[in-house]
C-alpha cells in the first residue's frame, strides 16, 4: 500500500467540505479515491465523482478499485460492478458512481449522495455547479474539490479565495494547498521513493522551470492563480460552433480534409479530425482518438481513412515523432499527393523579412477566426469542448523586448488536430470536376 504524505493523512482525517489546490503530480486524485473508499468501508456511504471527461473519471474509479483490493480484499472480491463499469457497489450498501461532467452538469441531475467529489474543479463552468451542488443538499453531505488552478474565475477560485486569502469566518471549505516542489521535498524516503529517485525528479522539475514560462510553471507546479494566463477559446464561442451530429454513414460527393496531431513520446493520444469543405465553411464529421498507437499503425489508419473519405488534403504533424508517419505517407503512391506537413515550430517571416513568431500562433488564430465568423461547424463532442477549453495564452517580451503571445495547454491533442483541419479553408475556391474515364 502507498505510504502517505503528512498532508494526505490530514486530508483523510478531516470530515467536512474540503478543497485541494495543488501543483500537478502530487497525488491528489489518489487521495480522493482512497478517502472515498475509506468512508464507504466505514459505513454505508454514497459517493458521486465528476471529472472533465469520461476517461479521467474512469482513472479515479480505477484508483479506487486498486485501493479497495488492498484495503479490504474480501470486499473487493464481493463488490458488484454495473455493466458499463462506472459504479462500485459494496456489500454494506455503499456506492461510488463516476461521471464525466460536461459543461452543463446534466449527467449529475437526479443523483443524491453523501459525498460529492469534483476533480479538475477549476475548469468546471457555471452551469455545471448549478446542476450538481444540490446533490448533497438533503443528505447534509460533503463536497470535496481538487484541481490545479485555472485563473481567477469560477466557483473553485471563489471558494479558495474566501477561505485562503480573505479568511472569511463563513468560508465553506478547509483548504489543502500544496505545491509540487514542496511535496517532493517533504516526501519521506521509502523503498519506492529513494533519494536517487527524489533527486532525479527534482532535476526534471528544474528542467521544466527553465523551459516553461514563469506563468505556466506557476500554474502547473506551484498551484498559483494567475490572471495573465487566459483561455484562448471562450466557452460560448466553442458551444456556438458545436452544431454537428456524427453522420451515420460517410456522406458522398463531399470534399474531405483531415488534420492530425501525433502523440509525442510519453503521451498517449493521436487525434485525427475529419471534415468537409462546402463553399466557405468547414463541417466536422469525425473526431478519432488513437491510444498508444505505433507509427506504423497510425500510417495504416491514415491509408484506410483515405480509402473511405478520398481526402483532398491530409494535414499532418511533421515534427518530432510525427516525421516518421509523414515520411511513410510521402513514400506511399496514394497518400503522397494529398499529404501536407505542418510544423508548429516553424518561424514565420513577414513580407519585410522580419520574424513575426511561430506558425503555431497563426494556426490557432486562424481557427479562432473561423469560430468567430461561424465558418467552422464542430461535432457535439465533450472531448472537443474540453480540449479547446484547455488552450491558454499568455503575453511575454522576447529577447528584443517585443511583445509575443504564447499558446499552450494540457489537453490540446484534439485542438492541435483541429488547427490543422482548419487549413482546409485555404482551398475554399476549390472547383470540383468529375471525370468519366473509359478503359
Amino acid at each position: 500500500m502507498i505510504e502517505l504524505d503528512d498532508w494526505q493523512e490530514e486530508f483523510l482525517k478531516y470530515k467536512g467540505d474540503k478543497l485541494l489546490c495543488t501543483g500537478r503530480r502530487v497525488g491528489k486524485t489518489y487521495i480522493m479515491a482512497r478517502g472515498a473508499i475509506d468512508r464507504m468501508l466505514e459505513k454505508k456511504t454514497s459517493v458521486v465523482i465528476f471529472s472533465l471527461t469520461e476517461e479521467q473519471a474512469m482513472i479515479i474509479l480505477a484508483m479506487a478499485k486498486a485501493y479497495l483490493a488492498q484495503a479490504d480484499p474480501y470486499a473487493a472480491k464481493k463488490k458488484a460492478t454495473d455493466t458499463n463499469k462506472k459504479t462500485i457497489t459494496l456489500k454494506n450498501g455503499s456506492v461510488m458512481k463516476c461521471r464525466p461532467a460536461g459543461d452543463t452538469g446534466d449527467s449529475g441531475r437526479g443523483f443524491e449522495a453523501d459525498i460529492l467529489i469534483v476533480d479538475e474543479a477549476a475548469r468546471m463552468g457555471k452551469f455545471f455547479w448549478i446542476a450538481v451542488r444540490p446533490i448533497i443538499l438533503m443528505t447534509a453531505g460533503e463536497v470535496w474539490l481538487a484541481s490545479t488552478p485555472y485563473g481567477k474565475q469560477g466557483y473553485f477560485w471563489e471558494s479558495f479565495n474566501e477561505a485562503y486569502n480573505l479568511r472569511l469566518p463563513e468560508a465553506r471549505f478547509k483548504i489543502f494547498y500544496k505545491t509540487t516542489e514542496k511535496v517532493i521535498e517533504e516526501r519521506k524516503l521509502t523503498k519506492e521513493w529513494t533519494q536517487e529517485k527524489k533527486e532525479k525528479v527534482l532535476r526534471t522539475l528544474e528542467q521544466d522551470r527553465r523551459t516553461m514560462s514563469k506563468l505556466e510553471y506557476g500554474q502547473e507546479y506551484q498551484g498559483l492563480f494567475l490572471e495573465d494566463l487566459m483561455q484562448f477559446f471562450p466557452d460560448e464561442l466553442i458551444r456556438e460552433a458545436q452544431t454537428m451530429e456524427r453522420p451515420e454513414a460517410i456522406l458522398k460527393d463531399k470534399v474531405y480534409f483531415a488534420g492530425q496531431d501525433i502523440a509525442r513520446l510519453g503521451e498517449d493520444e493521436t487525434t485525427t479530425e475529419i471534415g468537409y469543405l462546402e463553399n466557405e465553411d468547414i463541417f466536422q464529421v469525425e473526431n478519432l482518438v488513437s491510444k498508444y498507437a505505433y507509427l506504423t499503425e497510425t500510417f495504416k489508419q491514415n491509408k484506410n481513412l483515405n480509402q473511405l473519405y478520398n481526402f483532398n488534403k491530409f494535414f499532418i504533424d511533421d515534427e518530432g515523432i510525427g516525421i516518421g508517419v509523414f515520411d511513410m505517407m510521402m513514400d506511399d503512391d496514394d497518400l503522397k499527393r494529398i499529404t501536407i506537413g505542418i510544423n508548429n515550430s516553424k518561424r514565420v517571416i513577414d513580407a519585410d523579412g522580419k520574424e513575426k513568431g511561430i506558425l503555431k500562433t497563426e494556426l490557432y488564430y486562424n481557427l479562432r477566426r473561423l469560430l468567430e465568423s461561424k465558418k467552422i461547424h464542430l461535432l457535439k463532442d465533450e472531448n472537443i469542448f474540453n480540449s479547446l477549453k484547455s488552450v491558454q495564452y499568455e503575453y511575454f517580451l522576447d529577447s528584443k523586448g517585443n511583445p509575443q503571445i504564447r499558446i499552450f495547454g494540457n489537453y490540446t491533442h484534439i485542438a492541435e488536430g483541429l488547427i490543422r483541419l482548419a487549413q482546409a479553408i485555404k482551398y475554399k475556391q476549390l472547383n470540383i470536376s468529375v471525370y468519366s474515364i473509359k478503359i
